[in-house]
């Protein structure tokens, strides 16, 4: 087998990034990368802020380059959009798509949350009158305010039953200005999660969940999901009584660091002390105090709702992935997930979060952003060109393949005409033939679970390649774990149908993944192409290529 050690430091690499976080540099860094500010070319992997759809095809480098964003993320990543997204798939799905609190976008969906105050209205009403006074004091229907693009807490309100009332009237003034040919001031409003479970000093703080989720590939849907995430706690205790209070309602780590009662965690490794916790304290704590007898559970019901929410948003990015991306463009997307838990520990979708704060403000923000940034680099990889790589270092079998890509580059270089202001496509799907023709009518076969020998058979140079490209990441996933496609098919199955069409790639990487271990690796082992080294040889040789950040 084909193995070729390549210390970073050895090749020319370079990064570009929009964001002065130490994680990010020291990741890149430790890896060996320079720091370029060329903007769209001179550069192998970007850590940058999103660019317009249209910009894409300017990234014009003469090699592979990674870039941290897919074309219009916003469609989940904005709270108004992922509201619509996921309002949406509930009509579709009906309860398979409940973990999100019901919300409308002001002022062009004013008269159904209107409706719904009026039903509040007539529950309170139905309560009598000790009851009602109560409702109103303390348990009545609370709502929370939002601008739909904004971050750190800015803008947010927790509303009374009777305030959200007077705020309909403030809307109904506000959208005047639309016939007046001026633009309203947008907001979103939802169901506040009333119930949430409460810990710290007996019981009495509310917090959430920052969990981060990565998708390297649209098209097959790779998910993966961080081990390790921050519970974010409240500053005061938590009560309906008063819900003015930011510091009790809101846990936003901008909005309660400001507070008298924020405690700062002093050490990486104490994750349950402090208004920060870590990911797996809280699991343990939940599981000590007896509220939570298997973790695992609950880790089962996030994962649901993380891959529901990214499949929700599937049908919009693949098209926009495949129009405007290049052949020599790939691309990935780091999400911040933010849950809760109610009393009855069910997990609520709050929003999502692209480009989520790397800040170090603390040991564990450190430990475990700085850990994130590592994983995900060495996750997505980066497929160094042979000609790029000292001769020496290379086993003779791969030798001739790199004096052949030098020629190749420097001709392609020497020909590269300007980009064209039209979006690149992916190029065409390769000359249909019998052979693949017999491969794609047994992928999508749903009576065909797995492969055997004489189906791989069957596959193409690119079905190889999207194969390989999953084998190879989840060798490479550090402490991420790949949610979709799930390991088993009856996991991915469950995700099938909130698909809106059925696409080639993840058939065929389900029912691969499906295949017996021994009759892939014989297959990947004896598998030539075009006087290629065999398979293994060439994935193992690319891997100890790829080039990641140090832990």
């Amino acid at each position: 087998m084909l193995v070729a050690t390549v210390d970073a430091p050895e090749l020319a690499l370079f990064y570009r990034t929009s964001w002065e976080r130490n994680c990010v540099k020291n990741a890149f860094a430790a890896a060996g990368f320079s720091r370029t500010r060329k903007k769209w070319s001179g550069w192998h992997l970007a850590w940058a802020k999103h660019v317009q759809r249209t910009q894409f095809q300017q990234f014009r480098g003469d090699h592979m380059q990674v870039f941290n964003h897919f074309p219009d993320p916003w469609v989940i990543g904005r709270k108004d959009r992922l509201m619509k997204t996921l309002a949406n798939c509930r009509r579709r799905f009906g309860t398979s798509y409940d973990f999100f609190p019901e919300g409308f976008a002001l002022p062009e969906q004013l008269d159904a949350f209107q409706r719904a105050l009026e039903r509040n209205e007539a529950f309170i009403a139905g309560l009598g009158t000790e009851g009602k006074e109560k409702a109103e004091a303390v348990t009545g229907p609370l709502w929370i305010v939002k601008p739909p693009a904004s971050a750190c807490g800015r803008g947010i309100r927790v509303l009374s039953h009777r305030a959200a009332c007077r705020m309909c009237e403030d809307v109904k003034k506000d959208a005047k200005k639309l016939r007046q040919g001026k633009k309203p001031k947008p907001r979103i409003v939802q169901k506040y999660v009333a119930n949430p479970l409460l810990l710290g000093d007996g019981g009495r703080f509310k917090f959430d969940l920052r969990l981060y989720v990565a998708v390297t590939s649209m098209d097959p849907l790779r998910i993966y999901l961080f081990q390790e995430g921050i519970t974010r706690f409240c500053t005061a205790p938590y009560s309906l009584q008063n819900p003015s209070n930011r510091f009790a309602h809101l846990t936003n780590y901008a909005i309660n660091k400001a507070s008298a009662g924020f405690v700062e965690n002093a050490d990486a490794y104490s994750a349950d002390a402090g208004s920060k916790w870590s990911l797996e304290a809280l699991l343990r704590s939940l599981k000590t105090q007896g509220l939570l007898e298997n973790p695992e559970t609950l880790m089962t019901e996030i994962r649901a709702i993380v891959c529901k929410t990214v499949i929700a948003a599937e049908s919009h990015l693949t098209p926009l992935t495949h129009q405007f991306t290049g052949k020599k463009t790939a691309c990935f997307e780091l999400f911040g997930f933010d849950l809760m838990l109610d009393a009855k520990l069910r997990p609520w979708l709050i929003e999502v979060n692209v480009s989520p704060s790397l800040m170090g403000g603390s040991p564990l923000d450190r430990r475990v952003k700085g850990l994130l940034l590592s994983d995900i680099c060495h996750l997505v990889g980066l497929q160094v060109p042979l000609a790029s790589v000292p001769r020496d270092r290379l086993p003779l079998e791969l030798q001739s393949r790199a004096s052949a890509s030098a020629v190749s580059s420097a001709s392609s270089s020497s020909s590269a005409s300007t980009p064209t202001s039209r979006p690149l496509r992916r190029s065409k799907t390769m000359r249909t033939t019998p052979q693949n023709r017999q491969l794609h009518e047994l992928v999508l076969d749903s009576t065909v679970e797995r492969f055997d020998a004489t189906h791989l058979s069957l596959f193409a140079a690119s079905d190889w390649d999207i194969v390989r490209a999953m084998d190879d990441e989840m060798d490479r996933r550090g402490h991420f774990d790949r949610i979709f496609p799930a390991s088993t098919a009856a996991e991915t199955a469950v995700y099938t149908r909130f698909f809106t069409c059925q696409r080639y790639a993840n058939a065929l990487c389900a029912k691969w993944l499906q295949t017996p271990r021994a009759v892939r690796l014989r297959l990947r082992r004896q598998q030539t192409f075009n006087g290629r080294p065999a398979l293994s040889e060439a994935v193992q040789a690319r891997r100890s290529l790829l080039i990641s950040p140090g832990r």
